[in-house]
């Protein structure tokens, strides 16, 4: 019995350790793959925008101002309708007279109605040379023109008829009173005075033969 104790007390055979494992070959990898030589190329130059010089368009000059002749501006003055005019005649004593008329133009040729028996019509009968002045604006000193001429009184009912209007109605009975006429003006010279130059330019009318 004691023998069997004893042998059941044997410690038990120690486990022989296992054998280490072998180690697993680790397989080194293939050298990296040599990188490709990347070529540098020399950047591209950007090509400068074409640019098209085209030839300077010329500037047109001005069309220069059309002159207007001497006449045309003398008419500008007179032209549209009835003015008014300061008329001089020169009485029996040669001294001057001047008042104000209304006046009409045809062309350079002026005209106005008067009393058969004023003062003007016995000077123009004397001395027919009369000087007249007329402003294109009575509100500012703009052109205006003086003119010389010769006067002569008109009677004739053709002459009356053909000058009448409504205004001159005010005065007269009508074309056939006796006391009305017209005087027309046929000018020698006329002197336009220009109000932005302040120079004086004489046109000469041709005397009518």
């Amino acid at each position: 019995m004691k023998k069997q104790a004893n042998d059941s007390k044997k410690t038990p055979a120690a486990k022989k350790p296992a054998a280490p494992a072998k180690k697993t070959a680790v397989k080194k990898s293939s050298a990296p793959a040599k990188k490709t030589a990347v070529k540098k190329t020399a950047p591209v130059a950007k090509k400068a925008p074409v640019v098209k010089k085209t030839a300077p368009v010329a500037k047109k000059a001005p069309a220069a101002k059309k002159s207007v002749s001497l006449k045309d501006r003398i008419i500008a003055v007179i032209k549209g309708g009835s003015m008014l005019a300061a008329v001089a005649t020169v009485g029996t004593d040669k001294k001057p007279y001047v008042r104000i008329m209304s006046m009409r133009n045809d062309g350079l040729e002026l005209a106005s109605a008067t009393y058969v028996n004023s003062k003007k019509v016995a000077h123009i009968k004397s001395n027919k040379h009369v000087s007249i002045s007329i402003l294109k604006d009575h509100a500012k000193m703009s052109d205006y023109i003086t003119v010389s001429a010769a006067a002569t009184i008109c009677t004739d009912a053709k002459t009356k008829k053909a000058f009448w209007s409504p205004g001159i109605a005010n005065y007269f009975k009508g074309p056939d009173d006796p006391n009305y006429c017209v005087i027309k003006f046929s000018p020698i010279t006329i002197e336009f005075n220009d109000s932005k130059t302040f120079k004086t330019e004489t046109l000469t009318i041709p005397v009518k033969k």
